[in-house]
């Protein structure tokens, strides 16, 4: 009778066993699939609202390299000959500061909602500011409007209130309260399930400043500040592309998540 006794006991004891492993494997499976499962909802409620699938941020210091070579106005013409706008899935909100001057040509510019282009002095041709940090949507070549072209938004400084025009010089790309300011900027208008920024220079790299704007050639802004100004941002970047010195050749990649 003990012997009978011990072997049910024994078998009942190595069917928990064998069971457990499975049951561990179902929790984490369920784990695994409740964050997927958020995911897919959240992309389902952004699909009813309309929303895009991906704006894109790109804080576009140019510097004395655009200044005195027009290095920023070529990424900006190779993106706007670039397709990317057929579904209007993706909104691309480009700041262009930093620069006494830039050198992309007036074709490039369009302002449908008449808030004001800047124009040269000397040939009246459409310019982008070299007075005032200017806020344009980058549209690609198979753009249903304006296909080809930088889209006016704001054309007197990103910090002031409404109606209130502030100058380059008293909004630094170098200070990271402007960053902030950009990014909310884009995020409140821009609205779509991924965001993605990108911050486009002429500064020392992660281990020395980012942003040289020519307004300020004593402002820069260290790597850590602006990395402290998007951890306390509202909505959340899944990639930051990080753009310093031309002469340093490769763009250093970075992966954040900000809650």
């Amino acid at each position: 009778m003990i012997k009978k006794l011990t072997a049910i006991f024994m078998t009942c004891v190595m069917a928990a066993l064998a069971s457990a492993p499975a049951a561990r494997a179902t929790e984490a499976a369920s784990a695994a699939e409740e964050p997927a499962a958020m995911q897919a909802e959240q992309n389902a409620r952004a699909e009813d609202d309309g929303i895009a699938e991906r704006t894109i941020l790109m804080y576009n210091c140019g510097s004395n390299l655009e200044t005195t070579s027009g290095y920023a106005s070529v990424n900006l013409r190779q993106i706007l000959n670039a397709n990317f706008s057929a579904d209007n899935d993706v909104n691309f909100i480009v700041m262009n500061a930093g620069s006494d001057k830039w050198h992309l040509e007036g074709e490039y510019l369009c302002d449908p909602d008449n808030i004001g282009l800047s124009t040269d002095e000397e040939t009246g041709e459409y310019v982008i500011s070299g007075t005032y940090n200017q806020v344009w949507e980058a549209k690609g070549m198979d753009a249903h409007e304006n296909p080809g072209k930088l889209v006016l938004l704001d054309a007197d400084g990103i910090t002031g209130a409404e109606g209130t025009a502030v100058k380059a010089e008293d909004e630094l790309m170098s200070d990271p309260d402007v960053l902030r300011a950009f990014i909310d900027y884009g995020v409140t208008n821009y609205p779509a399930k991924r965001y993605d920024l990108i911050l486009k220079d002429h500064g020392g790299g992660p281990l020395g400043a980012f942003c040289v704007d020519q307004h300020d050639q004593t402002g820069e802004m260290m790597s850590f500040d602006y990395q402290l100004k998007l951890d306390g941002a509202e909505n959340v970047f899944k990639l930051i592309r990080e753009t310093p010195r031309q002469s340093l050749r490769k763009p250093i990649k970075r992966r954040y998540d900000f809650e």
